[in-house]
């Protein structure tokens, strides 16, 4: 278990892996990001429409909400990938605006 800043972050967490659409390997808080962000940058690079309206399905959510209730991330994980991707707040915003600025 990964110990930052008294978040207690898993294993699981801290050493997840995800393989990118050009069989990169992200690890750790950009695997988790990734996995949370990358299908829908994918669907966007595809298909502007579609992608934007399955984007859109998720805009009430900010992203912390979405990481917590659709990824299914546990807050103190969603706390480590915050202050490791951006700054502490920044996940109250819309979760269409941060998987559109984040470089996962």
């Amino acid at each position: 278990m990964l110990t930052m800043f008294s978040t207690k972050v898993p294993n699981k967490y801290a050493t997840y892996s995800y393989t990118m659409p050009d069989g990169s390997t992200r690890t750790g808080v950009a695997g988790c990001l990734a996995a949370a962000f990358e299908p829908f940058k994918d669907k966007l690079v595809k298909n502007w429409d579609d992608g934007w309206a399955c984007l859109m399905k998720y805009d009430a959510l900010s992203t912390r909400a979405y990481l917590l209730t659709e990824m299914k991330f546990p807050l103190s994980v969603v706390r480590w990938m915050e202050t490791r991707d951006t700054s502490t707040g920044a996940y109250d915003l819309a979760f269409s605006e941060v998987n559109t600025l984040s470089p996962a």
